[in-house]
């Protein structure tokens, strides 16, 4: 009769050994997998991504200075202009960047340098523009020609930010970006036409030097009175 009980207890104590043997062997597998993904997490380390460029804003910009090589110059005389835009240390999209340089009706376009600038002239007025943004300042030169007395002004215009093209207005534009130099044009000094002059007929001793007879101071008679021009003789 014990025997019999005994028998019949034995499925249930398979039953049990097998069930914790399951767990066992879940458990040890969860645990490696821990392990994998530390050793994985560890070994591997993501790149940064890089930044992608924001557009330029109209204070990543500045106009520097419009300078003349001479605060004064006469009429027919030129000046040459030397135009800043400089920039902030940021990293922007690289489009377009542009400008206009205007100058009073009393100067006269000559010529201009633009350096790294791309710049196309007109009668009135210079159009600069660029999109290789590596740099802390950068300068135009323009060269004009008095033309009338008065004050001749040259100023920065139009500046734009995030233009598509070199000569395209699409971008956004910078009222504040803006900037101004003069010089002083003078009138000619007039070359004075000389009058005619003559020699008079009496000569006397001019005791004091001053130039003027007085009394005391007789004339003196049978002086010849030569006028020469260099080393002749141009009359008498």
């Amino acid at each position: 009769m014990r025997k019999s009980k005994l028998f019949n207890l034995l499925p249930f104590v398979i039953l049990l050994v097998a069930l914790v043997s399951l767990v066992y062997a879940t458990k040890a597998t969860r645990v490696s997998a821990d392990k994998e993904i530390r050793t994985r997490s560890d070994a591997t380390t993501c790149p940064t991504p890089t930044p992608t460029p924001s557009c330029c804003q109209c204070d990543d910009f500045s106009v520097g200075g419009v300078d003349p090589d001479n605060s004064s110059i006469n009429v027919g005389d030129t000046v040459q202009f030397r135009i800043e835009i400089d920039k902030d240390d940021v990293d922007c999209s690289p489009k377009y960047v542009s400008f206009d340089i205007y100058w009073t009706s009393n100067l006269n376009y000559v010529s201009n340098e633009e350096g790294a600038w791309d710049c196309q002239s007109s009668a009135d007025h210079v159009h600069c523009a660029r999109n290789d943004y590596d740099w802390g300042g950068s300068y135009v030169w323009v060269t004009l020609r008095g033309n009338a007395p008065g004050t001749g002004t040259v100023d920065v215009r139009n500046f734009m930010v995030n233009n598509s093209y070199v000569d395209s207005t699409d971008g956004t534009s910078c009222p504040s970006n803006t900037g101004s130099g003069s010089t002083t044009i003078n009138a000619p000094t007039p070359t004075p036409t000389p009058e005619p002059a003559s020699l008079g007929d009496f000569v006397w001793d001019d005791a004091d030097g001053d130039g003027i007879q007085e009394s005391g101071e007789s004339g003196i008679a049978g002086v010849t009175v030569e006028l020469y021009s260099g080393d002749s003789c141009s009359g008498s």
